[in-house]
């Protein structure tokens, strides 16, 4: 099966140009909120081929006459611009070659127009809701969609075109880390949520390491609650690993990059609610099993109180979400999952 992919625009700037031909000819970097469909993408086709979206308008006779499937990354014009019917007029000229979508959105609820559904025969949605019936859409477009899933920052990778392999470089923590911290978050200022989280925790009794960062700069938040720097990543591991308990709340989306980082290093996670709603690609997380949630800031100091008194089923449940991220975070398995979807049109 001959596959292309037509990936996210390239930021604007004088090094541009050379991202392309480091991706082209030498390496392609799988991270953000694309690197884990990438990188399975790779796996499963290590002949893959990789266009701009310009490049491939440009060429769509030739794109039939070559290619099986044709992938395209819905952010394929920009991080900020809205796929639009008139902009696919080069897919829709496509009929030999399959055509699927690949959305990175980060709010679950969210899918573009059906009217730019129609024009794929499968969908990709990172974190979709487990009630597909929750998408206002026709049944037949809820057919195409399929789960995937943003990539863990902590799990450097990128496929090499010289050895058409994912090369995988992880953080790890040499050391067995005590534990410093009752209650610990250090993220970016992405949702109020956040904000009056923390807001409310600085106020309580509560031994709480962390704060907020501006998500541009990396630097503290200049607000009135807790403030934190974005830390490096064997610092951070260091931070979870050290920390009873460690807050995923809500960002831009209910699943977030902290998930991923928590379960990855082995912390306990306390994640609020809407994790519920979600599905994963090769499982679905289970409360009380992988991580445990909170409704509410009530709701989460009885949760802080109970999961510090209970030392080890708060642990048992940390190494349970560290085997389940083990489980699921496998760019061949999705690869796998990926080629039978495709293979069964």
């Amino acid at each position: 099966m001959k596959v292309l992919y037509v990936y996210r625009k390239l930021r604007k700037g004088s090094l541009a140009w050379l991202k392309f031909l480091k991706e082209q000819f030498l390496y392609f970097p799988l991270k953000g909120q694309d690197g884990f469909f990438e990188g399975s993408l790779f796996t499963a086709f290590p002949d893959l081929d990789l266009l701009p979206v310009e490049k491939a308008a440009d060429m769509h006779q030739v794109l039939e006459r070559k290619y099986d499937w044709v992938i395209v990354n819905e952010k394929c014009y920009g991080k900020n611009v809205s796929l639009a019917s008139q902009d696919l007029v080069w897919l829709k000229s496509l009929h030999k070659c399959r055509k699927a979508l690949f959305i990175d959105q980060a709010n679950a609820n969210y899918l573009p127009d059906e009217k730019i559904l129609d024009l794929f025969d499968v969908v990709f949605k990172r974190e979709l809701l487990k009630d597909l019936d929750r998408y206002r859409i026709k049944p037949s477009a809820r057919q195409k969609l399929h789960v995937t899933m943003l990539a863990c920052p902590l799990i450097r990778a990128y496929f090499s075109k010289i050895s058409r392999k994912v090369i995988i470089n992880p953080v790890i923590i040499k050391e067995k880390q005590h534990f410093e911290h009752d209650v610990a978050f250090v993220g970016a200022n992405t949702s109020i949520i956040r904000q009056n989280i923390l807001t409310s925790l600085s106020k309580s009794p509560v031994n709480f390491y962390g704060g907020l960062y501006d998500h541009i700069s990396g630097l503290a938040l200049d607000w009135s609650g807790p403030r934190h720097p974005m830390e490096s990543k064997s610092l951070y591991m260091q931070r979870i690993a050290g920390s009873r308990i460690n807050l995923a709340l809500d960002g831009k989306g209910a699943f977030t990059f902290r998930h991923l980082d928590i379960w990855y290093t082995g912390g306990f996670m306390l994640s609020t609610s809407s994790i519920l709603d979600l599905q994963l690609p090769g499982g679905i997380p289970e409360e009380g099993k992988h991580f445990a949630s909170f409704s509410g800031f009530n709701d989460l100091e009885e949760k802080i109180s109970y999961y510090l008194k209970n030392e080890s089923e708060r642990l048992k449940i940390a190494t349970a979400g560290n085997e389940f991220f083990r489980s699921i975070y496998d760019f061949s398995g999705h690869g796998r999952q990926i080629a039978g979807i495709l293979s069964s049109y």
